[in-house]
């Protein structure tokens, strides 16, 4: 019996080496920056061998750790029909991508990487999620201070954004992102070691100060915008009666932000350093439009236009040299791999998950609760102006199926104990049927 505990103990010891070891991986941090000391943030970073053999690795012990769900996995992946279709959209897109091979290899991957989500998921409930991704930005958050200020030739740009910090990061945007998402992981964690409290408050300390140093302005405006919504998170533990009237109000008050934001776009932007194109976003949207109206139902396939048509389009906005296969908008490089059908999917699923996340709020009445609803609005709201939706090997499309999964999971579990429905008749908790 001591024997099997043993095992046991040891198990979980090196599946959580395993998680914490493969979403630091995920993050993008350190190996691209020693890859890339010039700054040449715009030039596509190839895959050497040192990163493939890391991918194998991580892809051939997650296969071993699955197992050990594989019925949980065949459960959530019936339960998410919208997630699901998603998948087989990216294997079917094979068929109209001008590169099948390069889509169908592609596709598997991100099938590959979803699988360790929904892994993630299954394994771990939401607090637990929060306490792994707490570990992993801590780390990161290390690694950038002794990035910028022990070896400054990697951790400061010194091209483009001269003297803008991008840590063990390729770039200052990325790098900002997450550091705004490492703060407020920091802020939902509740300590239960004194470890976690020094993590915790050192973090909260040193994550803000990399944000500023990153000058990332699309950073600043989320970071802020976290912190504005965060308070208004609370409305969703209150009872039905009364969060109606509440939910009336927010989104009025929202509305009539939104509103003075549009009026007044041109002063905030000159404010904030940024002019109308908001950095050379605006034309590059309207040529990928253009070309998306050539296609619109089902996009070009899984990396099926940049890798065909990106030289076209930097060439034609002046910018022969850039390599960058994105479009700074995860929305708009969703549609141009899946299209229309792809993106309308991801936001119907995506509504469903918000929802899941409000219910859970008003179920749990706890702040470690409210941490999915923020991440995934930042998720979100970071997709404007960047791209990292269905990225293959993105830790923000890990963290977006890994809380729908884990978000369902615990909503079907308070729904299996007797007591919850009388202890919360009076929120919104009959309302979970209808997303499971």
């Amino acid at each position: 019996m001591t024997t099997h505990i043993k095992e046991h103990n040891w198990f979980l010891f090196l599946e959580r080496v395993f998680v914490i070891s493969a979403l630091f991986f995920f993050l993008g941090a350190v190996l691209p920056v020693l890859e890339n000391p010039n700054d040449s943030a715009g030039i596509a970073v190839q895959t050497d061998p040192m990163v493939l053999f890391i991918q194998l690795a991580i892809y051939l012990f997650g296969l071993m750790f699955l197992f050990t769900v594989r019925r949980g996995v065949a459960r959530a992946l019936l339960t998410n029909p919208l997630l699901s279709l998603i998948l087989v959209l990216a294997v079917a897109s094979t068929a109209w991508s001008p590169v099948p091979d390069l889509t169908l290899r592609r596709a598997l991957s991100l099938i590959i990487v979803t699988m360790f989500a929904l892994y993630l998921g299954i394994r771990y409930t939401p607090p637990e999620i929060l306490r792994l991704f707490a570990y992993v930005l801590f780390l990161a958050v290390l690694l950038n201070v002794i990035f910028v200020f022990l070896i400054p030739s990697y951790g400061v740009e010194s091209q483009a954004n001269n003297g803008a910090w991008r840590g063990a990061f390729l770039q200052k945007n990325i790098f900002a992102r997450y550091m705004v998402i490492a703060a407020v992981t920091f802020i939902y964690l509740k300590p239960q070691s004194s470890k976690e409290l020094g993590i915790k408050v050192s973090g909260l300390v040193l994550a803000p100060i990399l944000v500023i140093g990153s000058i990332s302005v699309g950073s600043y405006v989320m970071a802020a915008f976290a912190m504005l919504l965060m308070p208004s998170l609370k409305a969703f533990r209150l009872p039905i009666k009364r969060l109606l009237p509440v939910g009336i109000a927010l989104t009025i008050l929202t509305t009539g932000v939104l509103i003075l934001v549009r009026l007044n776009a041109h002063m905030l932007l000159s404010l904030l350093g940024r002019s109308a194109n908001l950095t050379g976003r605006v034309p590059l949207w309207h040529i990928l439009l253009k070309r998306l109206s050539y296609a619109p139902v089902l996009g070009y396939g899984v990396n099926g236009f940049w890798s065909t048509q990106g030289t076209d389009v930097w060439t034609s906005l002046n910018l022969p040299h850039m390599m960058a296969a994105h479009a700074h908008n995860g929305y708009l490089d969703l549609s141009l791999e899946l299209g229309a059908l792809g993106l309308v999917v991801f936001l119907v699923n995506t509504v469903l998950v918000l929802w899941r996340c409000m219910v859970l709020i008003a179920t749990e009445r706890t702040r470690e609760a409210e941490w999915p609803f923020l991440l995934i609005v930042l998720i979100l709201g970071f997709n404007c102006f960047e791209s990292d939706l269905l990225h293959q090997n993105g830790i923000l499309w890990i963290t977006y199926v890994a809380l729908a999964v884990s978000t369902q999971r615990a909503l079907r579990h308070r729904l299996d104990q007797p007591s919850t429905l009388k202890l919360h008749m009076s929120t919104p908790v009959e309302s979970v049927a209808c997303v499971q």
